[in-house]
């Protein structure tokens, strides 16, 4: 039975990797220095592939008791198709199908996102949000973000990813 999830959060300086159980609680943490590949998105993605691995195989786990991967990206991304649209921070990442590449290289299905609609997902389902019908999440680091919940599903405004994407149930 598939129990596990890896989530990833790409940053301009370090890629955080996390594998966490179905009640949100981390089991496992890695980091991968972004810096070290900035410069070549191919590269940086087969790093980020082998740190997954990794991360599985000093857990002794396999990609079996994988359910997916949740990746968390500063900037646009068309989840449905599971695209990097574009990432201001890192250089040459626009319209990469990041998705496709982390699926074929480690036969684990693959979920992209905003990294702050991520975290508020991540707060409404586990955090300071749990049990709420509607919230806001806000970051504020190198950027400021916001992801919102609206009757229990994330809200994308109109117009995302030419209108493909609305308010998105998360049930």
């Amino acid at each position: 039975m598939k129990k596990i999830t890896v989530g990833v959060d790409v940053g301009g300086t370090n890629i955080k990797l996390g594998l966490v159980d179905p009640q949100g609680n981390i089991l496992a943490r890695s980091r991968l220095n972004t810096k070290s590949y900035i410069l070549d998105k191919k590269k940086l993605i087969a790093a980020m592939s082998q740190a997954i691995a990794q991360l599985l195989k000093s857990f002794g786990l396999n990609a079996s008791v994988v359910k997916g991967i949740g990746v968390g990206l500063p900037g646009l991304v068309d989840p449905l198709r599971g695209v990097v649209i574009f990432l201001p921070n890192i250089p040459g990442w626009k319209n990469v199908s990041l998705k496709s590449y982390l699926e074929k290289d480690l036969g684990i299905p693959a979920f992209l996102e905003n990294d702050v609609n991520m975290i508020t997902l991540g707060e409404w389902k586990f955090g300071a949000g749990k049990g709420a019908a509607d919230m806001v999440g806000m970051t504020l680091g190198t950027g400021v973000g916001a992801g919102l919940i609206l009757n229990g599903a994330l809200y994308r405004g109109p117009g995302f990813a030419a209108g493909e994407l609305g308010h998105i149930p998360l049930n």
